[in-house]
């Protein structure tokens, strides 16, 4: 049953790449679902696992040659000699002899791939290191003080159903259809998400993507944002997100957001698709728009779920 489970997270990994993510400070190397610290203090074995379960980790798990010689790869080689990983002895046997079993030391795995540098590992000492020379390993005494390396769980960022993932903001989006800014505003609420706010090009081109019909449409069939102001109708220092995020980026159109007779336009919405009665406006541009109005669709956001995947 664990193999199958394995191979289906491997595969969900794999085949989801961009949706997987390592803590700050820490590398993932390309053919391993774990991220990799890199750690100069100087502290003996159990000191060096105790750092690495304050950073969610243990001590580095080695599980093939790739990840072996990657590891030693990314080492700082020009102030390291050697440096802890996780293997050390997990049991002795005494009958006319020692025979000492190695296992990952936060786990209850033996030690499957090794790559012991000649004659070691010795029967006198429990934990192991890598020489940065060769990246074989030597056994040392555990109390000795080496720089360390931990092994820390990659995260997976995933969406709910239905709802679409972008890498950049690590954000999920789902498009809902046929309001005015305030209903669409309370059903993003009850989704735990808000009217979408827009940080890049990237992410405007992207909500495009999403709410576009393909073709040209007339102006209520259009995109709410979660773009909206209480001050005067045309001073964009006032429009704000529903999310409480900062106005970092803007795209309106031509001349606005402006002031109409009679008209109160105190919401933003998205050009996702070229107006017929306002062909200046292209696609991805945005327009302020009586917020009674109803419109073809509307984007709701919120943060991606996050799952950390362990061995």
């Amino acid at each position: 049953m664990w193999r199958c489970l394995l191979l289906t997270i491997y595969f969900f990994v794999f085949t989801n790449a961009d949706n997987l993510e390592c803590p700050p400070g820490t590398i993932r190397l390309s053919n391993s679902i774990l991220c990799f610290s890199f750690n100069s203090e100087l502290t003996d074995f159990f000191g060096a696992e105790s750092q690495c379960i304050l950073q969610n980790g243990h001590l580095a798990y080695i599980d093939s040659a790739i990840t072996n010689v990657g590891i030693g790869n990314n080492a700082p080689n020009s102030t390291w000699d050697q440096y802890w990983i996780g293997a050390h002895v997990v049991k002795k046997v005494t009958n006319d002899a020692i025979v000492k079993i190695w296992g990952w030391i936060g786990s209850n795995r033996y030690v499957d791939f090794e790559d012991w540098y000649y004659n070691e590992p010795s029967p006198n000492n429990d934990c192991a290191v890598v020489k940065i020379s060769d990246f074989t390993w030597v056994s040392r005494n555990c109390t000795e003080k080496k720089p360390f390396v931990c092994s820390i769980p990659i995260r997976i960022n995933f969406c709910d159903d239905g709802w679409t993932h972008l890498t950049e903001t690590n954000s999920c989006y789902k498009v809902f259809y046929e309001k005015i800014w305030d209903e669409a505003h309370l059903i993003c609420q009850s989704k735990n998400s808000h009217l979408a706010s827009i940080h890049s090009k990237t992410e405007n081109e992207f909500l495009v993507g999403l709410a576009k019909s393909g073709h040209p449409v007339i102006r209520q069939n259009t995109t709410w944002i979660g773009l909206h102001t209480n001050g005067a109708d045309n001073d964009t220092r006032l429009f704000q997100w529903t999310d409480g995020s900062k106005m970092d980026f803007t795209n309106w159109g031509p001349g606005q957001p402006d002031i109409w007779p009679d008209i109160v336009q105190k919401c933003g919405h998205l050009v996702s698709d070229a107006m017929i009665e306002f062909p200046s406006f292209p696609a991805g541009q945005w327009d302020n728009y009586d917020c009674k109005t109803q419109l073809r669709n509307f984007v709701c956001k919120k943060n991606a779920n996050t799952m950390a995947v362990r061995f």
